[in-house]
């Protein structure tokens, strides 16, 4: 896909987000991908959270280039460490490897109270339900979680190429004017 902007000096337009700003009214935001849990390399070493030489990592790089250029991303692990069964084979985490994490991914939205988390996947979204039993943490909705910062809950990116692979663009469209309407 290709991002393309107006020739306009007076706002900042992305056609896949569809939404025009004034450049004089965009600040700086920071949108902080929150995957599941660390890679490794074929040796063995971890790698970058949500690094391009995964699949996941290409998708997201996928939405990054639709996003607006004037906001920053970050990746993060919400659990950091390579998780891994008897075998040597990845895993999910726990619940108790999530419950371990959260006491600094709280810390990290209060933090960055005016930045956006995208969290992937529902062992994340599960773990911060018993967080804030309160909120509904719907897919695909900005929702502010205890008053800290602005969440986004979407389906990990490997649940989209492997069971919906034929929507993967639609995906990363939908996303990224998410991310937009929220930053701008």
């Amino acid at each position: 896909m290709q991002l393309r902007e107006t020739q306009s000096s007076i706002f900042d337009t992305t056609e896949a987000c569809g939404v025009n700003v004034p450049a004089s009214e965009v600040a700086k935001r920071h949108v902080r991908w929150m995957g599941v849990s660390s890679q490794r390399t074929a040796d063995g070493r971890p790698i970058a959270a949500l690094c391009d030489s995964t699949p996941t990592g290409q998708l997201i790089d996928l939405i990054v280039s639709l996003c607006p250029r004037e906001v920053a991303h970050r990746k993060f692990n919400f659990v950091n460490r390579v998780l891994q069964d008897g075998a040597g084979r990845l895993r999910p985490p726990t619940t108790d490897e999530l419950a371990e994490s959260l006491p600094r991914i709280l810390r990290m939205m209060r933090k960055n109270r005016k930045d956006i988390f995208v969290f992937l996947g529902n062992h994340i979204r599960v773990c911060l339900r018993e967080a804030f039993p309160e909120s509904r943490l719907e897919y695909y909705q900005v929702q502010t979680l205890g008053g800290a910062a602005n969440a986004l809950f979407v389906h990990h990116p490997s649940y989209i190429r492997v069971y919906r692979h034929k929507h993967m663009d639609e995906y990363a469209r939908k996303v990224a004017r998410l991310i937009a309407e929220t930053a701008l």
